[in-house]
C-alpha cells in the first residue's frame, strides 16, 4: 500500500489544524492494516478536536472498550506518540560527531555502541541501508531512562510500583519505517537498563518484551505512559534550551563546522507538532536543527501549496 498520499495529507490537515477532516480521514483507517497508523495517530495533534471527536476516532483505531475518562488521556497519548515518530529529523543534526563528540553528547547523552548498530558497513553512512538500528544516546535521570536512537526513541521508568517502557519508531519513509513492524510498542514490567541497551527485533511483538501499543493497552495503566511521556516533553524541551543557553558556544561552533558540508537550518517550532512548520522565534517555541526553512516533512508538499507561497 502507498500510505504517501496519505501522509501527505496529514501534513496538511496539521498545517490547517482542521478537525473535521482528521475525524474524516481517521473514520476510513482499517485496524486491519496498520500501514498508516502512525499518521493516524498524528492526526490527534489537531487541538480543536473535541471529546467526543477524539473518542470517534480511538474507536476507529483500538478494538477495545474506552470510556470518556479514558478515551482523553488516550488520545493524549496518541497525539504525542505520533509526533515523536515523525520528529527524528531534528536529532539528525543532533547527533553527528564533531571535534569528537556530539552535541547530544555535550548536553549529558551518552553513546551506546552495539552489534546491530549497523547491518552492512561497507555502505556510505548517508545509505539507509547501512544501519541496522543505528548509533544510540542514553540518559538516566533518577528512576526515567530516555534513549535518543535512529530506528527509534524509548523512555523507560524503572520502578516497582508503575513499571513502563514505550518505543516509538522512526516512521520516516527515508529511514526507520521498516526496522520495526509497528509504530510504537509498551512494556509493563521494570527492564533492566542493560536490557534496554541491547533490544533487537525479537523484543517486539508476538512474545517479546514489547506489544504494540495498538494492541490495547490497560486503561488502568494509561497514567504510566503519561509519565513517560511527560519526561520525554521534559527532556526534549531543556535540550532545546540548552543549545540557545549554555551548549550556545558548541552550536555555533558545529554550525560553523557543517557551513561547507551540509545546508542546517536553526528554527523554531511548535512543540507539540513535528518540525514540519518552522516559526518566527517567540515564547513557548523549540529551538531544533533542520535540512531547510520549510521544515522537514516527511513527503513534498501539494503543488498547490507550493504555489500560494
Amino acid at each position: 500500500m502507498d500510505t504517501k498520499p496519505i501522509t501527505q495529507e496529514v501534513q496538511e490537515i496539521l498545517r490547517r489544524q482542521d478537525a473535521h477532516a482528521a475525524v474524516a480521514l481517521v473514520h476510513s483507517y482499517d485496524k486491519a492494516n496498520t500501514a498508516w497508523l502512525p499518521e493516524a495517530l498524528c492526526l490527534f495533534n489537531v487541538r480543536s478536536l473535541l471529546p467526543a471527536q477524539k473518542k470517534q476516532m480511538l474507536q476507529n483505531i483500538f478494538t477495545q472498550n474506552i470510556d470518556d475518562a479514558a478515551a482523553e488521556v488516550l488520545a493524549d497519548i496518541c497525539a504525542r506518540t505520533g509526533r515523536y515518530g515523525f520528529a527524528f529529523p531534528q536529532w539528525r543534526f543532533l547527533s553527528q560527531g564533531f571535534n569528537g563528540k556530539s552535541l547530544l553528547e555535550h548536553y549529558g547523552f551518552i553513546r551506546l555502541a552495539r552489534n546491530n548498530d549497523v547491518r552492512d558497513a561497507s555502505l556510505p553512512p548517508r545509505d539507509p541501508a547501512r544501519d541496522e538500528f543505528g548509533a544510540g544516546f542514553v540518559k538516566t535521570s533518577g528512576d526515567l531512562t530516555v534513549e535518543y536512537r535512529r530506528a527509534y526513541i524509548l523512555c523507560a521508568r524503572h520502578t516497582a510500583a508503575a513499571p513502563a517502557a514505550l518505543v516509538i519508531r522512526n516512521s520516516s519513509y527515508f529511514f526507520g519505517r521498516d526496522r520495526l513492524p509497528a509504530p510504537a510498542y509498551v512494556a509493563w514490567e521494570n527492564i533492566p537498563p542493560a536490557v534496554l541497551q541491547n533490544l533487537n527485533i525479537e523484543n517486539f511483538g508476538n512474545k517479546g518484551l514489547f506489544q504494540p501499543l495498538h494492541n490495547g493497552l490497560p486503561l488502568d495503566k494509561l497514567q504510566h505512559l503519561q509519565t513517560i511521556l511527560d519526561h520525554m516533553d521534559a527532556e526534549d524541551m531543556s535540550l532545546s534550551r540548552w543549545l540557545t543557553g549554555q551548549g550556545q558556544s558548541q552550536l555555533m561552533a558545529f554550525l560553523a563546522h557543517m557551513a561547507t558540508i551540509a545546508p542546517i537550518h536553526c528554527a523554531h517550532i511548535d512543540p507539540q507538532l513535528p518540525p514540519w512548520f518552522p516559526l518566527d522565534e517567540a515564547a513557548d517555541t523549540k529551538l531544533v536543527l533542520l535540512s531547510g526553512p520549510s521544515g522537514d516533512l516527511p513527503v513534498g508538499e501539494r503543488k498547490e501549496v507550493q504555489k500560494n507561497k
